[in-house]
């Protein structure tokens, strides 16, 4: 009995800090389709599908604005949305530095809609039969928006759609699911 008495006081002030801190990090996860126009860079490129990860910083400014820098990276290999992505030998890989400010407006004390918007630093190239074909970079800018939910120990959870240019011939719009930890 003396060790969980023990232990609930000395997770008590992680729960007072979880709820009044401005500092967060987040693990997101995409699951997309790509689209791309027939370029000299991306004229290989059959896949439809991509995943990509993003682990980011945020900071709070107010309850309902926050300001966020992460890391972007994924592929088109490892996510066959549809069954064609199987059967090519081109894939993309990407990555990039993601700059973000996110608006919320809180529904309850727990659930928020959120709209964010992105830009990124990227940099991508196409591969087919294991050689570079196309590469490109530079900065281009997304939208996401969604749903929120964080409980009392800091613990996040969000749930949304997001687009993201990277450059003049590929778009990526998709579902994401994100973990986050307020500390």
């Amino acid at each position: 009995m003396k060790p969980a008495l023990l232990l609930c006081v000395a997770l008590l002030p992680l729960h007072a800090v979880a709820n009044t801190s401005s500092h967060s990090v987040e693990y997101q996860m995409d699951f997309s389709v790509m689209d791309s126009d027939r370029s000299d860079i991306t004229h290989e490129l059959n896949d439809v599908g991509s995943a990509h990860n993003t682990l980011s910083y945020r900071y709070a400014v107010t309850d309902w604005m926050s300001v966020g820098v992460g890391y972007l990276w994924g592929d088109s290999d490892d996510f066959a949305l549809f069954p064609v992505d199987a059967f090519t030998d081109s894939k993309l890989e990407y990555q990039g530095i993601q700059y973000s400010v996110r608006l919320q407006l809180p529904l309850s004390q727990r659930n928020r809609l959120y709209l964010q918007a992105n830009g990124l630093d990227f940099d991508y190239d196409v591969f087919d039969d294991g050689e570079v074909v196309g590469s490109d970079d530079g900065f281009d800018f997304g939208l996401s928006a969604g749903w929120r939910y964080e409980w009392d120990i800091g613990l996040g959870l969000k749930v949304g759609y997001d687009y993201q240019k990277l450059g003049d011939h590929i778009d990526i719009k998709g579902i994401s699911v994100a973990l986050s930890y307020r500390f």
